[in-house]
């Protein structure tokens, strides 16, 4: 995380007074330098990945979140495999995160592994139930294009994920009476 580190996250909850607002005022100025690092890529942006710009999923339920791998057949001839050096795969990243009444799916095609940074040692927050924090997206230009979603969740793991396309879908989750929304009579 480049702009709202889990280090910037834990000052601004500072019970200092003077830590927090200081870290208040730095989180607006990582706002401003976030957005114009977004803009100055845009135009290189897929329309999903505008998309997944612009959503906010702060304190979204992790439902899931799941990594998988697999090599890359290649066809051979009779003499055996092709002489290539090295290993072909791809890899597809899933997030299933629930944001008030939807379950939304992203579907990340990778073009690298994931890297995940382990929580800070003095992460004070429940560990037990993930939750979404913040979120970035970075452009790595060359060989067609491609980003990195890096996203800090509520355990205090930072999440880099290298994809070259994403899919986002969205699906209503009915609420119980009294969770959310009541009943309307009909």
């Amino acid at each position: 995380m480049r702009f709202f580190t889990p280090e910037l996250y834990l000052r601004f909850g500072s019970p200092d007074d003077a830590v927090a607002l200081a870290a208040d005022a730095e989180w607006e100025t990582a706002i401003a330098r976030y957005s114009a690092h977004l803009e100055s890529f845009r135009g290189k942006m897929p329309s999903q990945v505008v998309n997944l710009s612009e959503m906010c999923l702060h304190d979204a339920d992790i439902l899931l979140r799941q990594e998988q791998q697999e090599p890359f057949e290649l066809a051979c001839d009779k003499d055996g495999p092709a002489p290539w050096p090295w290993v072909l795969w791809y890899g597809v990243f899933t997030f299933a995160v629930r944001l008030d009444d939807q379950v939304l799916d992203i579907l990340y095609f990778l073009w690298d592994h994931i890297a995940e940074k382990p929580a800070p040692q003095d992460w004070p927050f429940s560990k037990s139930r993930e939750h979404w924090l913040y979120d970035e997206i970075d452009y790595r230009p060359g060989a067609g294009g491609h980003f990195v979603h890096h996203v800090l969740l509520s355990t205090g793991i930072a999440l880099s994920i290298p994809f070259s396309a994403v899919l986002i879908t969205r699906f209503p989750v009915a609420l119980a009476e009294g969770e959310g929304r009541s009943k309307q009579p009909a």
